[in-house]
């Protein structure tokens, strides 16, 4: 019965060192948008633009959340966005880059219109 045990364990530590490699190969193949500032906004619209990174042809994705609820995801290939038709309340604009197949981190930015 031991060995059934070991072969679990041993299973679990292949697993983990092979995720742990692919992660240290893969983090910067599709980094996320780097110092997303917001730019301009009004009392209907937010405008944000970010550092354009050196990997290639990404397209950033953008969306946002307002009490709970998801707003339209936009994509971009653009540095820069403007969002329009916003109302009051708080929002959490959520940024992320996909180069190919691979998707960034999510970068949060929130803003009181």
């Amino acid at each position: 019965m031991k060995k059934p045990m070991f072969f679990s364990t041993g299973t679990l530590l292949l697993c983990l060192a092979i995720s742990t490699f692919a992660n240290s190969i893969y983090k910067d193949v599709c980094p996320p948008p780097g110092n997303v500032t917001l730019t301009a906004q009004t009392k209907t619209s937010a405008s944000f633009d970010w550092d354009h990174c050196s990997c290639g042809t990404p397209e950033y994705h953008v969306y946002y959340v307002k009490n709970g609820q998801t707003g339209p995801q936009f994509i971009t290939g653009n540095s820069e966005i403007t969002i329009t038709g916003l109302t009051a309340g708080t929002y959490q604009f959520y940024f992320y880059s996909q180069c190919g197949g691979v998707v960034s981190a999510i970068i949060v930015e929130e803003v009181i219109m």
